[in-house]
């Protein structure tokens, strides 16, 4: 799992083949970023933007947090709030 900011996702987006990236608002959910979370044990890369509250609504975000799946550099798809494991891998299968 990588703990990135925004400016850092805008330069390595393109070159994410397949990931998920989840955008937190500064400190809030930071259960995410634990050891245990399923999120640390999947085999899909992951990036964890932390954001500022500007950063986050210039970005027209709307939900936190917002999950996107990413594939050859390209969000696929968004899902509000963090999906289950199963939910992800069902999804990066019909894609």
């Amino acid at each position: 799992m990588n703990e990135i900011g925004l400016d850092q996702y805008l330069e390595i987006k393109e070159d994410i083949d397949l990931g998920i990236v989840v955008f937190l608002l500064g400190d809030k959910y930071n259960h995410i970023l634990s050891d245990s979370h399923w999120l640390r044990f999947t085999s899909l890369e992951v990036y964890v933007v932390k954001m500022s509250v500007e950063d986050f609504k210039s970005m027209d975000i709307g939900v936190h947090p917002k999950t996107f799946l990413i594939k050859d550099g390209k969000e696929i798809f968004e899902i509000n709030g963090i999906p289950s494991e199963d939910a992800l891998g069902e999804l990066y299968e019909s894609r």
